[in-house]
């Protein structure tokens, strides 16, 4: 008897918007009209609850283990809390767009994928809450909304050419290389479109009143960490096995 070399079947990319991102989107908009259905001083008591707030977990008994499973719940929660109707459109529209690009690329579709997904949405949440509880050590302020992680999202479109399925016939092709003038120059307009956020030009560029309130650092802090982590994501998903297989 002898082994042959296996070969997976011809996939075939679903098509329309994959599940997992219909329900992200129904949470983040469900979790946003509870501010119509209760009141104002229990909403903001809500936001306060569910954010991540430096000063909050500096000051946190790590003895006090309640306290302490509240705090590391946040850097998860904080991502599907929204300030107002456009933080909570824009952010799923852009939802919209990259969650449906990587999770067609990690096959969400299936149950190893949607693990997969999942994971790398969530921990660059967790990532870019931990970011932000050491840029503003010790600070009362708020980190709400899902930027930080939709900015890794995006950074994985990048690594895959901004292609929804990215293959070679069947297979998915690899990653650009970190160092691609194109994953490059995309990075680069990125960042530096977040730094305009500390001038005077960052409401023009944002459309917004105060963009003091943008947390600039956290939308880099989240397309970094989706660059550089997005290859490991794609091997656990299993593409570099069907590539060995084809």
């Amino acid at each position: 008897m002898h082994r042959m070399a296996g070969h997976e079947p011809a996939y075939t990319p679903p098509t329309g918007i994959p599940p997992v991102i219909l329900v992200l989107l129904a949470i983040n908009i469900a979790v946003y009209a509870v501010r119509f259905a209760v009141p104002a001083g229990l909403y903001e008591g809500l936001i306060r609850f569910f954010a991540v707030v430096p000063g909050r977990v500096a000051s946190t008994d790590p003895d006090n283990l309640l306290a302490l499973g509240h705090e590391l719940m946040t850097f998860v929660t904080h991502a599907f809390l929204h300030g107002d109707f456009g933080h909570v459109g824009f952010n799923c529209i852009w939802l919209l767009i990259f969650g449906t690009m990587m999770a067609s690329r990690f096959r969400a579709e299936t149950a190893s994928g949607l693990i997969v997904f999942l994971s790398f949405y969530l921990t660059a949440a967790v990532f870019c809450g931990i970011v932000f509880v050491f840029v503003s050590l010790g600070e009362n302020v708020l980190l709400i909304g899902a930027s930080g992680a939709l900015s890794a999202l995006m950074a994985g479109g990048v690594r895959i050419g901004f292609k929804r399925f990215a293959h070679l016939g069947p297979l998915p092709a690899p990653p650009l290389p970190i160092l691609d003038k194109r994953v490059i120059g995309v990075s680069l307009v990125y960042i530096l479109l977040n730094l305009t956020l500390v001038t005077p030009l960052g409401g023009l560029v944002f459309m917004t009143d105060e963009p003091g309130s943008v947390a600039w650092e956290i939308h880099i802090a989240g397309f970094l960490f989706g660059l550089v982590t997005m290859p490991f994501f794609d091997r656990l998903a299993g593409n570099d096995a069907r590539r060995e297989l084809s």
